[in-house]
């Protein structure tokens, strides 16, 4: 098996569900924000702090770089897909699955979260950033499934179903 790639509006459930989903197939979890993390040794607030530019640029080498990993399930940020070389990859070393989510589930799951995390949150709106995002979430992805009013053990489920496990 290769790698699945979720990709989706921040407040789709990429990291919930993927968690869920690596458990039911047995496979590692990654989470590219995580890694981003990791190899800078700073917090995406603080890279953003930076330029959004500073941190796509570690964000595509850390997808890079797991295009190497064995087979993984691997959440991404949701601005991954702004990058044509960030969608090649992630196309050449598996499926690409859209986690769709409408606004009102987006804002109610990322309540409480707001700049300190999400740094795109202190200049633009959910509604925004999915208007922006949405037909290339819709265009680069080999399958979309719904998360609004679904449990991650039910997405998981129906993401694994599709994967034909």
């Amino acid at each position: 098996m290769q790698h699945v790639w979720l990709i989706g509006m921040m407040g789709s459930g990429k990291t919930t569900v993927g968690v869920t989903l690596a458990d039911l197939l047995d496979m590692p979890f990654v989470d590219t924000d995580a890694e981003v993390e990791a190899s800078s040794q700073t917090t995406i607030p603080e890279l953003f702090a930076q330029g959004e530019s500073v941190f796509r640029e570690i964000e595509s080498t850390v997808i890079g770089a797991l295009i190497q990993v064995p087979a993984s399930v691997i959440a991404t940020g949701g601005g991954s897909v702004l990058s044509q070389d960030n969608v090649e990859l992630m196309k050449r070393s598996g499926s690409i699955v859209h986690l769709s989510v409408d606004v009102p589930t987006a804002d109610k799951r990322l309540d409480g979260d707001g700049m300190q995390t999400r740094p795109l949150l202190s200049s633009s709106t959910t509604s925004q950033l999915l208007e922006q995002r949405q037909a290339l979430y819709l265009e680069v992805s080999d399958v979309t499934i719904a998360t609004v009013d679904k449990d991650p053990g039910t997405i998981a489920q129906e993401v694994a179903t599709w994967l034909d496990m």
